[in-house]
């Protein structure tokens, strides 16, 4: 922190909380969707987009 001219108090709830450990399956930081719909300021209520099919029903079966 010191090479990149950060105050570490800036940091000291999320620091201290890292010192006590996080649980495994727990988020704590933001996630890549989150940051993405603030970088572009549109609600994250949008459906991201994925490789996969919303409706199954309608997902072509390769045999």
């Amino acid at each position: 922190m010191a090479a990149r001219r950060q105050n570490p108090d800036d940091y000291g709830p999320y620091l201290e909380a890292m010192g006590h450990g996080m649980p495994p399956h727990g988020g704590f930081a933001i996630g890549l969707e989150r940051w993405v719909a603030r970088l572009l300021e549109h609600p994250i209520r949008h459906p991201v987009p994925s490789g996969y099919p919303s409706d199954f029903s309608l997902r072509k079966l390769s045999n």
